[in-house]
């Protein structure tokens, strides 16, 4: 009597399943030879649930060329890899979080995350395999033109740019516009009726701080003001909360501030700022208004309360998300905008000598 074998053909056709679930359309598998050798089945229990994968329109199989995900978008689960620098960032940990929560509420995707060694971008980016998701979401830390092309040359997968800083024509991004995020701050002490204003450089001046402050500076110029730049002299790995705390509390120690509101580009160095004025015996916001960036908690606790711009991450992740829908639909991604917001606090009012 021949062995019933409807329950192992089950077994591996559900085991197969999900694996290939994980592989971008057009994938070839492994082998029939290696299959046998991986899972330890018989030829007549693989044939079956392969023929089974092949019914449903899993996969393809073409005679003497090999087995290969199908390239009809039926498969139930989309791959989805986050590529982020491993630095140490509130911001970041919050984006992450939220691209987690908002993928795990849309069953048809698996979402994960990568994280590469601060000033590796470029080879860890290359050494990605294509087979490691259906969509790459790449933050990268510095950005090259031309190497971003030449990678985009050779992946055959949707990549979507977040938070570059950079919109390359043809491409996909999410762009967080972080020029409005300096044109926010700078329109609101602006506002305020401070005409004496410091752009403080205290963070690393990679792409996304670039761009933050130069549409600071923009701004004001636009209105014919030109802001004081002071250097923090904050470098990649420094820890700029206590690097410009040292830096401007020696500043102030030696002369009192010449501006009445300052921008500094994170909200734990605008915290360090209004630390250094206070130690030197200036009032925040009656001296100084100070305001900064990304919202980060201390901000909420700080003395004063912090004023500052955020990110949305709510309608990042959701912008994100419903983009990689439309990707799968046939849509394409494009570019796709989710502007900042100003978040006011007591950290800034206007000038004193205008009470």
């Amino acid at each position: 009597m021949p062995k019933n074998i409807d329950r192992q053909v089950d077994e591996l056709y559900e085991m197969l399943k999900s694996g290939i679930e994980l592989f971008p359309a057009g994938k070839r598998l492994p082998s029939t030879r290696s299959l046998l050798a991986t899972h330890h089945c018989s030829r007549q229990t693989l044939v079956r649930a392969l023929r089974r994968l092949e019914q449903e329109g899993s996969i393809r199989l073409l005679e003497r060329n090999g087995i290969f995900v199908n390239v009809d978008g039926k498969r139930k689960v989309r791959q989805l890899l986050f590529v982020r620098v491993d630095w140490c960032s509130e911001q970041a940990e919050r984006f992450s979080r939220r691209f987690g929560e908002e993928f795990a509420r849309r069953p048809r995707y698996r979402f994960t995350e990568l994280r590469y060694p601060p000033e590796q971008c470029w080879t860890f980016l290359e050494r990605l395999r294509e087979t490691t998701a259906d969509v790459l979401i790449v933050w990268l830390e510095e950005l090259s033109p031309i190497r971003f092309l030449k990678l985009l040359s050779r992946r055959n997968l949707p990549i979507i740019l977040f938070a570059s800083g950079l919109l390359l024509y043809g491409s996909s991004a999410l762009d967080l516009q972080e020029s409005t995020v300096g044109m926010l701050a700078a329109r609101h002490l602006l506002d305020l009726g401070h005409r004496r204003v410091a752009l403080l450089l205290s963070e690393p001046m990679k792409q996304t701080s670039f761009q933050i402050a130069t549409g600071f500076r923009d701004y004001l110029n636009l209105h014919g003001i030109e802001p004081e730049i002071i250097d923090c002299h904050v470098r990649s790995g420094d820890a700029s909360h206590s690097r410009t705390y040292d830096e401007l509390y020696r500043r102030f120690s030696e002369r009192a501030p010449g501006f009445t509101g300052c921008f500094a580009l994170s909200d734990c160095s605008a915290i360090s700022a209004m630390k250094a004025l206070q130690d030197n015996g200036f009032r925040v916001p009656q001296d100084v208004s100070v305001i900064g960036c990304q919202c980060e908690s201390a901000g909420e606790i700080s003395d004063p309360p912090l004023t500052t711009v955020k990110f949305d991450t709510e309608k990042i992740a959701s912008a994100l998300a419903d983009g990689i829908d439309d990707l799968f639909a046939g849509i394409p991604f494009g570019i796709r905008r989710v502007p900042p917001i100003l978040v006011k606090r007591a950290s800034t009012d206007q000038p004193f000598e205008r009470n």
